[in-house]
């Protein structure tokens, strides 16, 4: 335990998790869009001060350790050695280590991409594999920057070298998803990959999670043109991304990132120096390959080949990257069947189409109509069921009044007509909401936080502890409240917390980091108001059951109940009236 605070103690929250989120100073805490739910608006939270971060958009909170094992996916042995390692903190043998078994598969992986690796570069058989790279334009820098490699034809030679020469478990071996086991004969070992160009799929922090392999031309494959690693303890292909390993920074520094759907369309784009391409394998797109993405930039380019099946995994993206509080552009480069085609036929073009994609809207309608006999009702039809729901979704009212003329006029349409459509769409979603969803009704239990809040924000400023406590219901809150006026001469945050019962630590916390965004010069008039403004939902509630004992007395024709009722109605009236001036 001693080490686990000596490591924490020594790291610096803001660092870390400035690394891998942008970050503004805010108060006395930093701010930013949270990595781990779709926002818009900031509300991310790291405080320096208690080494936390806190997000009061999705709940998501802790310490530093915490914040790497989720946002890095790691065990906490893993999370807890990464930051020991850069604190330079030399951990005991009892905190050391993630699963040996993942390490164990880890390492193979490691060891079986290296003589990939050796035998395109050095053997005489994988000249083969160099000649076929070298057609498709890529160079030896990347062959050996991307770690390409190319399995052998003898498919027992692999498992052999791996099982003699560094000793492995055939079960291990087995494990890893690079191999499988004959049913006949010998029943030895054979590589899945055999007689294939490698491409070694690296996560987002440099290990060898498993392999995909390219056909060479010429073999005789009953398998597809590609083949990747089934899924494993280590490699689960929806969670991960060709390339991100090397385009991680790149990303970062332009704050997005472009899509394409295979490995050499990513290289194409690469050796032209785009540094911040990715590439999903395939034509599914994730939750957790968007999420994974949206750590590191929120604009998404969609670059996927221009067949049907791209143009569908193009739409299928759309509703989850909004979702998930990404902006996303379309690159389109007609007559050329996918990104590496383009790329060497026209690289300044794509360039440029990549630089300024084309926003989702012109791009959803050109789509749309293109194909659909849009003078006839079934057409229409057809153009709407397309659009509409994309439309319906945009907050903003600019844009939606853009792309409703837009698709009204290709359609030949009033804009009313559009209008009416999106309001059918969205059905009675709005007539469904509550008079206290729309703000005009405040929870007390709000306002009881927030009066709190302030409580913590002024401390050393003259407080009514007695006047406070009153205003209290919530257990919890009043709770704290007590134990707040107790610390009242405790100066440190980390003083007040290492004093507070353990079970409102976390309440504190929340409360405090909140607390930052007050703005101190009005500090005096904004409590005063909470104050009156939770006094008065106090007198409202007791108005309101006035009301509903007069009613019912009334029903019961009780005469002596509904004049004392009114009386106190009366006197709580004008305390509300005083209360409003």
């Amino acid at each position: 335990m001693e080490q686990i605070e000596e490591v924490k103690q020594k790291t610096d929250i803001v660092q870390i998790v400035g690394e891998r989120v942008e970050l503004k100073k805010a108060g006395r805490y930093f701010k930013g869009l949270c990595p781990f739910h779709g926002e818009k608006t900031p509300s991310f939270v790291v405080s320096p001060e208690l080494q936390i971060f806190k997000c009061f958009g999705c709940g998501a909170g802790g310490d530093v350790i915490s914040f790497l094992q989720e946002f890095e996916k790691m065990t906490f042995p893993e999370a807890l050695a990464t930051l020991a390692d850069k604190a330079g903190v030399i951990l005991k043998k009892s905190f050391k280590g993630a699963d040996p078994k993942k390490q164990r598969l880890l390492q193979i992986n490691h060891d079986l991409a290296r003589f990939y690796a050796a035998y395109l570069k050095k053997h005489p058989k994988g000249e083969v594999a160099r000649a076929y790279l070298k057609e498709r334009g890529v160079t030896v820098k990347t062959i050996e920057e991307f770690s390409l490699g190319m399995a052998p034809a003898e498919s027992g030679l692999t498992a052999r070298y791996l099982k003699k020469e560094r000793g492995y478990d055939e079960g291990d071996l087995i494990a890893t998803g690079s191999f499988g086991k004959g049913s006949w004969g010998k029943k030895e070992l054979y590589d899945r990959f055999r007689e294939r160009v490698i491409f070694p799929l690296f996560d987002h922090r440099g290990q060898v999670l498993g392999f995909s392999g390219r056909v060479l031309p010429g073999s005789q494959k009953e398998q597809g043109k590609y083949i990747n690693s089934p899924e494993t303890e280590l490699y689960h292909k929806g969670r991960h991304v060709f390339g991100l390993w090397q385009s991680r920074e790149g990303i970062k520094k332009k704050g997005g990132v472009v899509v394409v759907e295979g490995e050499l369309d990513f290289l194409s784009l690469w050796q032209a120096g785009i540094k911040n391409v990715v590439a999903i394998k395939g034509t599914a797109f994730t939750r957790e390959q968007l999420e994974l993405l949206g750590r590191f930039g929120k604009n998404l380019s969609l670059f996927l080949d221009s067949d049907a099946a791209g143009g569908r995994a193009t739409m299928q993206s759309l509703s989850l990257a909004e979702e998930l509080g990404m902006e996303v552009g379309i690159v389109e480069m007609k007559g050329y069947k996918d990104p590496d085609e383009a790329m060497r036929a026209e690289p300044k073009l794509v360039k440029k189409r990549i630089e300024s994609p084309l926003p989702v809207g012109d791009w959803l309608i050109k789509t749309a109509t293109k194909g659909s006999q849009i003078n006839t009702a079934a057409g229409q039809k057809r153009v709407m069921r397309m659009v509409l729901p994309w439309l319906s979704r945009q907050e903003n009212a600019a844009v939606a009044e853009k792309y409703g003329k837009k698709l009204a006029s290709s359609l030949g349409v009033s804009p009313l007509v559009i209008e009416e459509e999106l309001e059918k769409l969205r059905g009675e979603g709005e007539s469904l909401k509550t008079e206290a969803q729309g703000g005009e009704i405040e929870k007390e239990s709000q306002v009881e936080k927030y009066l709190l809040e302030l409580v913590i924000m002024g401390k050393g400023k003259k407080i009514d502890w007695k006047e406070v406590l009153g205003l209290l219901r919530s257990r919890r809150l009043k709770r704290l409240g007590e134990e707040l006026e107790k610390l009242k001469s405790v100066k440190k945050v980390t003083g007040i917390l290492e004093k507070l019962p353990a079970e409102l630590g976390p309440l504190y916390e929340e409360l405090y980091l909140k607390a930052g965004e007050q703005v101190e010069e009005s500090w005096e008039k904004e409590f005063e108001k909470t104050v009156k403004r939770l006094k008065e939902l106090r007198v409202r509630a007791k108005i309101q059951e006035a009301v509903r004992i007069i009613s019912r007395a009334e029903g019961e024709s009780n005469k002596k109940e509904i004049k004392e009722w009114q009386e106190k109605m009366g006197k709580w009236s004008s305390e509300l009236l005083s209360l409003k001036r």
